[in-house]
Order: structure tokens, then C-alpha cells, then sequence
């Protein structure tokens, strides 16, 4: 491929540069496989998350008492806002989550781009 800078038409080259493409597909292949085992390990950690603290705690009623006339006044509200605080420090926690796994699904496409480019390139070999 003499259009490759320091290429030229020869098997030999050629050979060469299939292994160099093959190699890369696989180490980048692996990289892949790699972020969609991290990506998998977040999404399982994020829906726990939600369905044992972030719902229960955010629907958790706070009314349900025996001792109601302990509960009403100052009590109750200081038990609002923690629930609230809680509940915004969960959705912060979750939404940090969100963004690494975005993060990583950026990745992962770069990544199969590239061997996609790669792949292009050794079909044309």
C-alpha cells in the first residue's frame, strides 16, 4: 500500500502490518471487554442502590408512629429534613454513578471505533 507512509505493496509488509492490526484489535478488544465488565458491576450497584435505600428511604413514612402527639411539632419536622438531606445525598451519590458509566459508554465507543478503523484497514490488505 504504497499510499501508507513507510508502506509499500509487498506480502511481506502486508503480513506485517496484518499482525500489527490483529494485535491492536485484540488489546483494544480487551480494553472493551474490561470498561463493560466495570460498566455492568456500576449498573448493579446503582439499581441496588436505588431499590434498597434510595426508594425505601425516600418514601419511608415518617407519620407512622404509636406516640403521634411525640412525633407532631419540631420532631417531625427535624425528620423531614433529614429524610429530605438523605434522599439528596442518595440522588447525588446515584447521579455520580450515572456520569462514570456515561464516562466508560464513551470509552467503550471510542474504543470499537477505532477497531472498527483497524478492521477497515486489514479487510483491505
Amino acid at each position: 500500500m504504497s499510499g501508507i507512509i513507510g508502506g509499500d505493496d509487498s506480502e511481506e509488509w502486508k503480513e506485517q502490518r496484518r499482525q500489527y492490526l490483529n494485535g491492536k484489535i485484540k488489546e483494544l478488544s480487551k480494553k472493551v471487554t474490561a470498561l463493560d465488565g466495570y460498566k455492568t458491576k456500576l449498573q448493579t450497584q446503582h439499581d441496588k442502590t436505588n431499590d434498597n435505600v434510595y426508594i425505601p428511604e425516600s418514601e419511608y413514612d415518617l407519620s407512622r408512629t404509636t406516640d403521634k402527639a411525640h412525633w407532631a411539632g419540631k420532631l417531625e419536622e427535624k425528620g423531614v429534613k433529614h429524610q429530605s438531606e438523605t434522599a439528596s445525598a442518595i440522588e447525588a451519590f446515584m447521579g455520580g454513578i450515572m456520569d462514570v458509566i456515561g464516562l466508560i459508554e464513551d470509552a467503550i465507543s471510542d474504543l470499537n471505533e477505532k477497531i472498527g478503523e483497524y478492521q477497515s484497514e486489514l479487510n483491505s490488505l
